[in-house]
């Protein structure tokens, strides 16, 4: 049993690992200026293309709440998202779109 444990916990890390990694990839695509931040400019024209519909579809967030998870990734409220934002904040909103409900709460 313990085995099966420590088995499902490596799987799961190993997941939430290559989610990581697919983030930061959507990071540096998002980030057309190459200057390590996302504007909301940046973001808004992202979205739109192949790669923003994968980043929703990742993040089960449909068009209509995009706009609000600029401000939810940007964490420091600097008007701009870093890498750590960006990886650390899709990796809390992932899932359920509940969940980028209940974030916008806090």
């Amino acid at each position: 049993r313990d085995f099966m444990v420590k088995q499902l916990l490596a799987n799961k890390e190993a997941h939430v690992n290559n989610v990581r990694q697919q983030f930061e990839v959507m990071f540096a695509s998002f980030d057309t200026s190459g200057d390590g931040h996302i504007s909301r400019e940046e973001f808004e024209a992202s979205l739109s293309d192949k790669v923003g519909d994968g980043f929703l579809a990742l993040l089960d967030i449909d068009m209509t709440q995009a706009f609000s998870i600029f401000k939810l990734l940007d964490s420091d409220g600097s008007n701009a998202i870093d890498a750590s934002e960006f990886v650390e904040g899709c990796l809390t909103l992932r899932g359920p779109a509940k969940n980028v409900d209940l974030a916008a709460l806090r």
